[in-house]
């Protein structure tokens, strides 16, 4: 990668921040819901991202206590997010910019 050239996609670290637990998933919206927390909110955007065990995904809904992503049926299909039950933690992992920028 050098400087200039176009990036298609979120930039990871592999830095967690925290576990959170997974919610519930609604199959009307066929969003997945994540609780939160008042130290991570400040960093969730509408369309801003947050990468789930290591998968970087656009977050759809951000509340006071939860967020929600949408998985498209390729990335269920690959990885171990299609095995989550209520109650199930996974990695987090927030968005360096919204991190940097949130922090001032």
């Amino acid at each position: 990668l050098k400087l200039g050239d176009e990036i298609g996609g979120h930039l990871l670290s592999g830095h967690i921040f925290k576990t959170v637990p997974f919610l519930k998933y609604n199959e009307e919206k066929k969003y997945h819901f994540f609780a939160g927390g008042k130290e991570i909110q400040p960093y969730l955007h509408y369309k801003g991202f947050v990468a789930l065990n290591g998968v970087s995904l656009t977050l759809n809904e951000v509340t006071t206590h939860t967020f929600a992503i949408s998985i498209i049926p390729y990335t269920l299909k690959h990885t171990n997010l299609s095995k989550l039950s209520a109650g199930d933690r996974v990695n987090l992992e927030l968005d360096s910019n919204s991190v940097v920028n949130g922090s001032n």
